[in-house]
């Protein structure tokens, strides 16, 4: 009944029975994603649930790592006819690898974004999160001064730094000083 209700229905009112299965289920990932494949739109149906406080904790990395795939695949058959793009939920996604301590996969996710990009929002805040978690911050700010045009803005780097440990602030925040004294100078 709920495949049928999904394929008429979409997303409408589908939360509350979609978490009533999941539970049911045992948090079954895999029964949501498969029971969300049967809308017209599975992605933007799963994209209505990532802010459910009822999705298991260490789940959400995989509803995200699906809705980037199905975006991707829409991406590649529709270019430039729909609204939706991987960069919607790529961020979070990583986001929430990072949050589940799956540095390899974020590291991987991360690499798919080209090396222009990961020096602004929203891809430095990934960027210096998982720099911090392997301990790499300290080479990365010293590529910076090596190379300082490949180096993310000032602005960007000050923004980002909120969530990172107090050694890898002072680092960041250290590297933008030095970089505004030798800016004056």
């Amino acid at each position: 009944m709920l495949r049928v209700y999904l394929a008429r229905n979409g997303e409408y009112r589908v939360e509350p029975l979609l978490e009533a299965g999941y539970h049911a289920h045992g948090d079954s990932m895999e029964w949501l994603l498969g029971i969300t494949s049967a809308a017209t739109d599975p992605a933007n149906v799963l994209s209505s649930m990532q802010q459910g406080k009822w999705i298991a904790k260490g789940q959400l990395s995989q509803l995200l790592a699906h809705i980037v795939e199905l975006e991707r695949r829409k991406a590649q058959t529709n270019s430039g006819e729909g609204n939706w793009t991987p960069e919607d939920h790529e961020p979070s996604l990583i986001s929430a690898l990072l949050d589940e301590k799956k540095f390899a996969e974020a590291r991987a996710e991360l690499a798919r974004i080209p090396e222009g990009k990961r020096n602004s929002w929203p891809w430095l805040d990934s960027e210096l999160r998982l720099a911090d978690a392997e301990g790499r911050l300290p080479q990365l700010a010293a590529q910076w001064k090596k190379q300082p045009e490949s180096a993310p803005a000032s602005n960007f780097l000050q923004s980002s730094v909120q969530a990172l440990s107090a050694p890898s602030k002072r680092i960041v925040m250290r590297f933008v000083y030095e970089r505004a004294l030798d800016a004056a100078s």
